[in-house]
């Protein structure tokens, strides 16, 4: 029984697939291109590469034509180059920046209060060299609290916490929830998880008691 060999066809299809793949190369492509633009040109200078000869005169003026148009690219990729790197600058400069002012940190822990007796207390670190002067506090669970900074006054530096009477009858294991919006020393107003250290921006502050529109 004869069999047939079935290399011939693999190598074939083999051969393909790394041609199709170095094709799809941007470095490819665009090599192509260019090398399309340049045969382009020499058509409309009127210079033939498979011609009886090659008219200098001609070829010298599409030649500095070319040199023009490689020193124009090549300002403009390191114009583009030197912008990128700037706005990369600029980017992080800003995340670092809000990272500093938005050192404030807010949660609620089940502990000791004032009176000695277990309760729990809404606490507070700021991490910043000054207060935060407008905040607020949505508590929400088995009893929903509020709190906000015209009754309790700023975040002030350091360590500060706030004892929640109202959620004296709360047991340990129902966890309430808490979202806490603040405005920071350079006036944005950001809205920070208890569970997390993301930050998601707001337009302002929610009226007392209610949700940010």
């Amino acid at each position: 029984m004869v069999q047939m060999s079935t290399s011939s066809p693999n190598r074939r299809y083999n051969f393909l697939s790394r041609a199709a793949r170095i094709w799809s190369s941007p470095w490819v492509a665009t090599s192509a291109v260019v090398a399309a633009l340049l045969l382009l040109s020499m058509q409309l200078w009127h210079i033939s590469l498979f011609g009886p000869a090659i008219d200098y005169k001609l070829s010298g003026n599409w030649a500095e034509m070319i040199g023009g148009v490689a020193s124009a690219l090549a300002v403009i990729v390191a114009v583009s180059s030197i912008a990128a790197e700037q706005r990369r600058a600029t980017e992080e400069k800003t995340a670092a920046r809000i990272q500093e002012l938005t050192r404030i940190y807010c949660w609620l822990e089940w502990g000791v209060g004032s009176d000695r007796k277990h309760a729990w207390v809404l606490k507070f670190q700021n991490e910043n060299r000054v207060p935060v002067f407008k905040w607020q506090v949505q508590i929400d669970g088995v009893v929903s609290v509020y709190f906000e900074s015209s009754h309790y006054g700023p975040i002030r530096p350091d360590s500060s916490e706030i004892l929640v009477n109202e959620l004296a009858g709360v047991a340990p294991d129902q966890q309430p929830s808490i979202v806490f919006d603040f405005i920071d020393p350079s006036g944005a107003c950001w809205r920070r998880p208890a569970e997390g250290m993301s930050l998601t921006p707001l337009v302002s502050l929610a009226p007392s008691g209610g949700e940010e529109s």
